[in-house]
């Protein structure tokens, strides 16, 4: 039943999102002139070393692969080693989680925005230090598009990640969990706002665990967190605002 679950999956994706499976095994979803890399068909067809390409063609056209989606090849014990091209813009998060025979990781653009938990639990990792981002920043933006006096909608974006949500109470908005993954250490560094349409927005806040909030101020302050911590962000502003951005980052210090 898990079986022919898996291959329902793999055909809707097919159908749905024009994935491919003609370079090595690899799924993608293509999008314009790119195409993302979402999982593998069959991980026994994959080899020790796993090279992402920089490019696919599917139906007659030539899509440039610009990232490696969420969960993409979590818990994949067949390759020890992955060579990502210049062309990967963007790790997504858990996308190698628990890749226990993983060791060497090759990335050459040195723009590329790696999720802190791109990843973890990968304890044979040999260069993690090397790959993984020194700082990670969680960033929303919201509107009031409803006019009833409360923030009808926002997105949470985490590098280029997130979705749309209804607001929970009032004119709060709040960012989705992230884990702290283990083997971290975050630490605040600062935060930007911005906004239109008049009223006020009070400095962000950090939830940890459901529970303790930190209100953030302008400036940086000794706020650590650790492995297994769950924190939020959260921002309360006057319904009059029509338009608003914040921005939080972390340093990111690996143990």
């Amino acid at each position: 039943m898990k079986n022919n679950y898996l291959l329902l999956v793999i055909l809707e994706c097919v159908f749905l999102f024009g994935c491919s499976n003609k370079t090595d095994g690899l799924l993608f979803t293509y999008n314009n002139d790119t195409a993302s890399v979402i999982g593998v068909e069959n991980t026994e067809d994959l080899n020790k070393v796993l090279v992402i390409p920089s490019s696919v063609k599917h139906d007659g056209r030539k899509y440039s692969v610009v990232s490696i989606e969420d969960g993409a090849f979590s818990y994949c014990t067949k390759f020890n080693k992955v060579i990502i091209p210049n062309s990967i813009q963007r790790i997504g998060r858990k996308a190698f989680q628990g890749c226990k025979n993983l060791e060497v990781v090759e990335i050459t653009n040195t723009n590329i925005e790696i999720t802190p938990d791109a990843f973890s639990d990968c304890n044979n990792l040999q260069n993690k230090k090397e790959i993984l981002p020194s700082e990670f920043t969680i960033r929303i933006h919201a509107t009031n598009y409803d006019g009833q006096g409360k923030f009808g909608s926002y997105t949470c974006n985490m590098h280029n990640g997130g979705g749309h949500y209804h607001v929970f109470r009032d004119s709060r908005v709040f960012s989705d969990y992230i884990t702290i993954p283990e083997g971290q250490r975050w630490a605040y560094k600062s935060f930007d706002k911005d906004y239109d349409g008049g009223g006020y927005v009070f400095n962000p806040e950090i939830r940890l665990n459901d529970r303790k909030f930190y209100r953030l101020p302008d400036q940086g302050r000794d706020v650590v967190f650790y492995p297994g911590d769950r924190i939020q962000i959260g921002i309360l502003a006057n319904p009059k605002i029509s338009i608003l951005d914040v921005s939080v980052t972390f340093f990111v210090d690996y143990q």
